[in-house]
């Protein structure tokens, strides 16, 4: 049985080298002077074609083979390459095939058993280049047609659900969750090597009434989950059913898993170390009062550490898509949220992470202050986010309380119903390029706050910006505003094009030591 892996993918601006360096076609084209290495335009010239903007890539495993599929929005591919690598980070990676503009699939063969990233780089005709995040594909078998390997399975025959191992059946009964319980508890005891639960079949499981412990699927250390049905949850009353837990464990693996209805968490993982989330999707409009998608977080004592999450796509929760809170050394590929009543991603207490895209729409949108991505509660140092992309909600990018040493590299924020960027109580946090459009207050604010909880702001970075509000009515009264209040200093706000962004005004600042340089206002 195939499994999948997929990562919605954002777009990247293009290095000025890379522009330099790539080879221009015999001709120009109509409007433009070509000069080794550089495309000039002349008089009348064509418009340039609408760029790709976003890839969403997938891995098909069949056997010891990998299919590559992607879709690339936008128009005008020039040419693509495939890259395989064996961590989900781009460095190391090895280019193993070059395509045209028109393919969107690539099989790779002959691969060993183990796991496998794969990513794309798109260039398109106007020399932007879009390198993509990894896709995440586990070889298992050897032979093309081979199921997924496992030592336990779970599967349903009408309403009866059968758990067995080998051949020896380990449940018959009437609920799920424990099935899969005791799928998982039937695996080797006190075991050092990781043994697979394959769950078959999809089911309902609730309600459940409080017995002083959710009801839930423990997965202990050395434990993988594939689950290739779909769990759907209807609880009455309070949401007191978490699908997949996991509390203190390490070296545990979610390969696949598909959550609908009311959970109180879908995934919970707790103080656990050496964690991989591979696929994870969930629908959530169904929760009522806590409804949160993926939570991992240091609950039962020490910080969770050395965590990878390739691909999660959560819609509807009523608080976070997705919350880690005290954890190390995170890997998170793509995250896409939809209607989340809290955050699409929040990272609290969180260090050393890298992120490669989220992508939420309208993220906190019962109202409330929260964000496609927020940083809180002392979060860095040592975070990097690739690309941030929102629509509607309350606030593209929100840091605060204490967090530092942050970097964004772009965002893409259009239509927030408060600010695009607020840089609150936060330290040494760069946001490096993209877009902010019709924000409903400032398109970027650095701000103190007066209590003397967190040091004040300072030493943070807003550059490369397009920030603008070109609706027929505009209500985003700054482009960037910094106050000084509560002891904000020393920021730098460098080239940032601000025509057209405030009805007050383009740019205002307060604060002392800040830098401002090169940016471009209305009238400029």
């Amino acid at each position: 049985m195939p499994s999948f892996s997929a990562l919605r993918l954002p777009a990247a601006l293009v290095a000025l080298a890379y522009v330099l360096a790539a080879p221009l076609p015999a001709t120009a084209g109509p409007g433009f002077l070509s000069l080794p290495g550089i495309m000039m335009p002349a008089a009348n010239p064509v418009p340039t074609p609408e760029p790709v903007t976003e890839i969403t890539a997938s891995t098909r495993v069949n056997g010891n083979q990998v299919s590559i599929d992607w879709v690339a929005t936008g128009v005008a591919v020039r040419d693509q390459e495939i890259y395989r690598h064996t961590q989900a980070e781009l460095n190391g990676r090895v280019r193993i095939a070059s395509l045209s503009g028109t393919a969107r699939s690539f099989t790779d063969t002959n691969l060993a058993p183990g796991t496998y990233y794969y990513s794309i780089k798109v260039r398109d005709t106007a020399l932007q280049v879009i390198n993509s995040n990894a896709a995440r594909a586990v070889v298992a078998g050897d032979n093309p047609g081979d199921e997924p390997t496992f030592d336990a399975e779970v599967f349903r025959n009408g309403d009866a659900w059968t758990a067995r191992n080998g051949n020896n059946v380990v449940y018959r009964g009437g609920d799920m969750l424990d099935a899969m319980q005791a799928a998982v508890d039937s695996l080797t005891p006190g075991r050092t090597r990781k043994e697979t639960v394959l769950v078959r079949d999809s089911g309902v499981v609730g309600p459940h009434a409080w017995d002083g412990d959710v009801k839930s699927v423990d997965l202990p250390s050395y434990t993988i989950l594939d689950v290739r049905g779909t769990i759907r949850v209807e609880d009455s009353g309070d949401d007191t059913i978490v699908p997949i837990r996991a509390m203190r464990a390490k070296a545990i693996e979610i390969r696949n898993l598909k959550i609908e209805g009311n959970p109180r968490y879908g995934v919970w993982i707790q103080s656990s170390s050496d964690v991989q989330l591979g696929h994870i999707q969930m629908l959530l409009h169904a929760t009522r009062t806590v409804g949160l998608g993926i939570r991992i977080d240091h609950a039962k004592g020490p910080r969770s550490s050395k965590v990878r999450l390739d691909y999660a796509r959560i819609e509807g929760s009523k608080h976070h898509g997705v919350e880690t809170y005290g954890v190390d050394d995170l890997v998170i590929g793509n995250v896409v949220t939809v209607d989340t009543g809290g955050s699409g991603l929040i990272l609290n207490d969180t260090s050393n992470a890298r992120v490669g895209s989220v992508h939420a729409t309208r993220p906190s949108v019962n109202g409330g202050g929260y964000a496609g991505l927020r940083l809180a509660n002392n979060a860095g140092p040592d975070i990097r986010v690739d690309q941030v992309t929102v629509r509607g909600g309350a606030r593209g990018v929100f840091c605060v309380s204490g967090s530092h040493g942050i970097t964004v590299d772009r965002v893409d924020i259009e239509g927030t119903g408060q600010q695009g960027i607020l840089i609150e109580d936060c330290q040494s946090v760069s946001i490096n390029g993209g877009s902010v459009r019709n924000s409903n207050a400032e398109g970027a604010r650095i701000a103190s706050r007066t209590s003397n909880e967190h040091r004040p702001s300072s030493n943070n970075t807003l550059q490369n910006l397009r920030i603008t509000d070109d609706r027929r009515n505009p209500a985003q009264p700054y482009g960037i505003r910094e106050t000084a209040a509560g002891g904000t200093s020393n920021n730098r706000i460098l080239n940032n094009d601000l025509r057209n962004a405030g009805t007050v005004t383009d740019l205002a600042t307060e604060a002392p030591g800040t830098r401002v340089s090169g940016n471009r206002l209305t009238g400029q």
